[in-house]
């Protein structure tokens, strides 16, 4: 059994939602690369920063597999 008590029990949540910022789309737009590769790009990118923070190399792989996935729905996969 797993007991807690809630006095010793600190937690805390935080998310960022927002826009793609345009200056980063421009940049990768500038050298040939289409709209939607280029937000997805950028949002991989963001996500990797965390990603790299997982210590277990299989859940790391994993987790950047579905990411990769929800990305390839949301931008319709184009390349």
């Amino acid at each position: 059994n797993l007991e807690i008590e809630t006095n010793d029990v600190r937690c805390s949540h935080a998310s960022t939602v927002g826009p793609v910022d345009p200056e980063q789309r421009f940049y990768l737009e500038s050298r040939g690369v289409p709209p939607t590769v280029a937000d997805r790009l950028i949002v991989a990118g963001f996500f990797d920063e965390v990603v790299r923070q997982i210590p277990l190399a299989d859940v790391a792989d994993e987790v950047s597999g579905r990411i990769a996935a929800k990305l390839e729905g949301v931008t319709g996969g184009a390349s």
